[in-house]
């Protein structure tokens, strides 16, 4: 099959679920080509994706963050594609397409699609979606697959109208878990259209040091953290409750990797600086994937930062490698998080508690390694990466029969 995926941001250091799919179905004897809203950060190249070529595969629209250069850059590209402005007229059709036509993305997508006939389009996120719908109308596509997340569903991002015209326009529409699956049937969308595919997570890379890594009889805590330094992420509370646990617990010692890379790396590192964090937190940059599972497999604590959106994958790669993963209570943290069961919860509002939680793994080396262990196996019983991207292939394949 010709697979096209259409993704926010390609590559996204904090969630490799795109890439993990795309050159498994490449090894699967499929053809894929990527193409993102907005670029990725290409500084350093995973070493699967030279051997496979996907990097010569991948384009994207480049739409500008700002509304008045988005605007303006529309206009340049109308003149400079004049014959395609049937395309453009049709992406100004607000009835048909919502705000999307409203916001000027279409014009992008009628502009930097790829010309080739398609056999699936494969969407991530409902917003990609509904760009997608727009896309299979101005270019030859055979079918659309839609995976909605339940970040989308619980920060209403995707209202019950939404998630029903999806679904009639859609071929197929994937959840990332159950319980968004049963929020859409609720909300009437076509249920001969909805699977699960939850997150997978290759266990082999995670797996070369089985024994759990959390300290013992020692108060030096290794810290990772992975996520794009960008402004709908906060690193805040975490770095405000390392300075206070420095302040209160004075035989503690820590040292902590922020990988990761972004337009606000530096306001982050002056903060850092500003709570006397400098000797302590190393902004260690974009990373390839080889270097994320390094840097895991010599961690002894994972943390995610706050943010809108949680990033499920990183904190399974965390599980798989064996180091307990402490994130911020929001309904996406709690699909996979159980609270001092297989990884611990904080409230981003509450930095007292996110002290009380990484003091409570230092003092406590035995209940951090039974967190640890059974965050471990949460992830081989529900999220192996070859099992659940077999499903995909199958759901794929299956809309051709």
């Amino acid at each position: 099959m010709r697979i096209v995926f259409l993704v926010r941001q390609f590559p996204s250091l904090s969630d490799t679920r795109v890439l993990d799919q795309a050159l498994s179905l490449i090894e699967r004897g499929h053809e894929v080509d990527v193409v993102s809203f907005r670029p990725g950060l290409w500084k350093t190249t995973h070493a699967d994706v030279r051997k496979s070529g996907l990097h010569h595969r991948v384009s994207s629209f480049n739409v500008p963050r700002n509304w008045l250069i988005r605007a303006l850059k529309s206009l340049w590209l109308l003149y400079l594609n004049l014959d395609e402005i049937h395309r453009f007229f049709k992406a100004l059709n607000v009835f048909r397409y919502g705000k999307d036509a409203l916001a000027g993305n279409l014009f992008y997508a009628a502009i930097g699609f790829p010309r080739k006939n398609i056999d699936v389009l494969y969407c991530h996120t409902a917003q990609m979606g509904r760009i997608g719908a727009f896309v299979q109308d101005c270019f030859f596509v055979q079918k659309i697959v839609t995976l909605i997340y339940e970040d989308e569903i619980t920060r209403r991002l995707v209202s019950p109208g939404q998630a029903r015209a999806l679904a009639q326009r859609q071929d197929l529409l994937l959840t990332d878990t159950e319980r968004a699956l049963w929020t859409l049937l609720r909300w009437e969308a076509d249920p001969q259209k909805i699977k699960p595919l939850p997150c997978g997570v290759k266990l082999p890379l995670f797996m070369k040091d089985r024994r759990p890594k959390v300290v013992t009889g020692r108060t030096t805590l290794n810290i990772v953290m992975i996520s794009r330094l960008a402004k709908e992420v906060d690193f805040g509370p975490v770095l405000r409750a390392l300075a206070q646990l420095r302040r209160q617990h004075q035989r503690v010692e820590f040292h902590c990797e922020i990988i990761g890379d972004g337009e606000l790396r530096e306001d982050w590192e002056i903060l850092t600086k500003a709570l006397g964090l400098a000797a302590a937190v190393h902004f260690a940059g974009e990373k390839s994937r080889e270097d994320v599972v390094e840097y895991l497999a010599a961690a002894d604590l994972f943390i995610a930062p706050a943010k809108p959106v949680t990033s499920g994958i990183t904190i399974l790669e965390a599980q798989a490698a064996g180091i307990p993963a402490l994130v911020p209570d929001s309904p996406g943290g709690r699909l996979l998080i159980r609270d001092r069961e297989n990884g611990l919860l904080y409230s981003p509002k509450d930095v007292k508690t996110l002290v009380g939680q990484i003091y409570f793994l230092i003092m406590n080396p035995q209940d951090a390694a039974r967190i640890a262990a059974e965050g471990r196996r949460s992830v081989e019983r529900n999220h192996v990466f070859g099992q659940l991207n077999k499903k995909l292939e199958e759901a794929l394949q299956g809309l051709f029969r």
